[in-house]
């Protein structure tokens, strides 16, 4: 499974100075997963999960962010928001691992990959349920 997620031009081009460095308003931006539901009935099972960017799989790597399953949610950050289970990575530890991110590398957005540890079976149910996937990024405006 994979979500695509878009990033309008504009800040696009903002997160990919702010990676390389460069002048950028960025301050801070977060791969945030939010209201992470493990279906009770699965708990034999994890998923990697990858960040890449669309289209360019043969071209820059797919970075592991971490891993998600129902006995650990072993990835960088873990918060839970009342009954919402939230994991937030942050960028700056994910971007620098596409070393030549060219200026407008961004603007077809990322892609999370959920890579599952062992091969699904056909038919097979949802082992997991993720409310929202978005990015938040902090400006200095």
């Amino acid at each position: 499974m994979a979500v695509d997620l878009k990033i309008p031009a504009q800040e696009a081009n903002q997160l990919s100075n702010w990676a390389a460095r460069g002048t950028s308003d960025v301050e801070s931006a977060t791969l945030v997963f939010q209201n992470i539901k493990v279906l009770e009935a699965n708990r034999g099972f994890s998923f990697t999960v990858l960040v890449s960017l669309p289209g360019a799989e043969s071209k820059l790597p797919r970075v592991a962010v971490g891993e998600l399953g129902p006995f650990s949610l072993g990835v960088v950050r873990h918060h839970t928001h009342g009954n919402k289970p939230t994991l937030e990575l942050p960028l700056s530890e994910i971007l620098p691992a596409f070393d030549s991110l060219s200026p407008g590398a961004l603007e077809s957005g990322l892609r999370v990959i959920f890579e599952p540890a062992h091969p699904p079976k056909e038919g097979s149910p949802q082992f997991i349920e993720i409310a929202e996937v978005r990015l938040d990024v902090t400006t200095a405006q």
